[in-house]
């Protein structure tokens, strides 16, 4: 996950109460996201030690991450704390060539939203080779 000039690089995050995370971003957007929807849920159960959840910082490749097992997209998180849109961060970042692509091909009606955890998880068949 390379952020090489991205606008939205995370440079800070603390944790809060609950399971909330303080984020501030290069370009000075701040605040809190709430994460609690993850929390309790495959590998975000290792956050229901406190300690664990405290551990949060920037990873090197400028993902949210606690430890060597979880790690959040920070374009994810920038959408939650601002509320814009994945097209509106695409065509916000001069360059962003990838992101202009995605937008432009994208087929409409694809929802990039975390999915709801409201059901279980269900097994997705193996679909490979022996």
């Amino acid at each position: 996950m390379k952020n090489k000039g991205n606008l939205n690089r995370p440079i800070e995050v603390s944790p809060r109460e609950g399971y909330r995370v303080w984020l501030r971003y290069a370009d000075g957007v701040a605040g809190e996201v709430d994460l609690s929807d993850l929390a309790g849920r495959g590998v975000f159960q290792a956050w229901e030690t406190r300690a664990c959840f405290e551990a949060v910082r920037v990873a090197a490749d400028g993902g949210i991450a606690w430890g060597d097992e979880i790690e959040l997209c920070p374009d994810a998180l920038y959408t939650r704390l601002t509320g814009k849109s994945v097209e509106d961060l695409a065509g916000r970042q001069e360059g962003n060539h990838v992101g202009q692509w995605l937008v432009e091909n994208m087929p409409r009606g694809i929802n990039l939203e975390l999915p709801d955890r409201s059901e279980p998880d269900r097994e997705i068949p193996f679909l490979g080779g022996d």
